[in-house]
């Protein structure tokens, strides 16, 4: 599934004090996913929260995530 330009939106806000922030909403999940795709939103939480080869344990994604914002 490729979005469309109509489905990307864009915000760019210059924050004071050298902050920083980021965030993404994927408009995806068991409720909107096409029937090929379906489990995919539970993959992702997978591979985000629970681990991966590079990142084995639970959670270390995000508390590297957590670490540079």
């Amino acid at each position: 599934m490729k979005p469309t330009p109509t489905m990307r939106k864009r915000r760019l806000l210059r924050l004071k004090r050298s902050q920083a922030a980021a965030a993404m909403c994927v408009g995806f999940g068991s409720f909107s996913g096409p029937p090929e795709a379906q489990g995919l939103a539970h993959f992702l939480e997978h591979m985000l929260f629970i681990g991966s080869i590079e990142f084995p344990d639970e959670n270390e994604l995000k508390e590297n995530f957590s670490r540079v914002l």
